[in-house]
This record gives structure tokens, sequence and C-alpha cells, in this order.
């Protein structure tokens, strides 16, 4: 609770995704990963205008839960791997990339080995 002290709602928001992550365990994956469209979905209740925020880009650069993040990558299916479609007009930051692509990112970010 002290660590959401002096925070915007949308820090806290990202905190608690990105919580969501480096607490994972190593037998099931929080569900909101599987939403491709989750920029699009949840960002519009932040009152962005013609913009989705890259929700899933501010998640990830507060994860360093190295193995949830091998985990991604290393999935068995393609789900993390696809790639958000434009969605109501809006544009995204991040569009071209998919879960996988942040964990990937990250993962070389943090010198995971």
């Amino acid at each position: 609770m002290l660590r959401k002290i002096g925070k915007s709602a949308l820090e806290i928001y990202i905190m608690e995704y990105s919580d969501s992550l480096n607490k994972s365990d190593n037998s099931s994956l929080p569900f909101f990963l599987f939403d491709t469209q989750f920029d699009y979905t949840h960002s519009t209740i932040w009152g962005t205008s013609n913009d989705a925020l890259p929700l899933r880009k501010l998640i990830f650069d507060e994860v360093d839960n190295c193995e949830v993040l091998f985990k991604i990558i290393n999935n068995d299916g393609n789900a993390f791997k696809v790639k958000p479609k434009i969605q109501d007009g809006y544009t995204l930051a991040y569009s071209d990339l998919s879960i996988y692509d942040f964990a990937l990112q990250r993962i070389k970010e943090l010198g995971c080995k």
C-alpha cells in the first residue's frame, strides 16, 4: 500500500498489471496477456482522444521477473506473437509489437540469463 502513495491513478493501474507478472508463479500467466486488443480496450478509460495508450509497453517496462518473461517467449502457442489490429480509428504506439516482442525486449534490457 505504501508503494502507491504519491502515484497517479494510471501509475497504480500499470503497477497492478506489472505486479501480476512480477509475482506470477511458473504455473500460470495472467489472463490479460491473451487480450491482443488490451491497449485499445483499456486505454479509453483514461480519456485519450485519438490515441490509445501503449499500456502493454508501460506494463512491461515495470516487469523484472526474468522467469515469467522466459515463460512468455517459450510458450508453445502463437497467442503471444499476435499483434493488435487498429481499432475504432485510434492510433497506437508500438502496435507493431506483440506480447512476445515486449517480453523479448525486456529480457534484453534486464540482461536475463
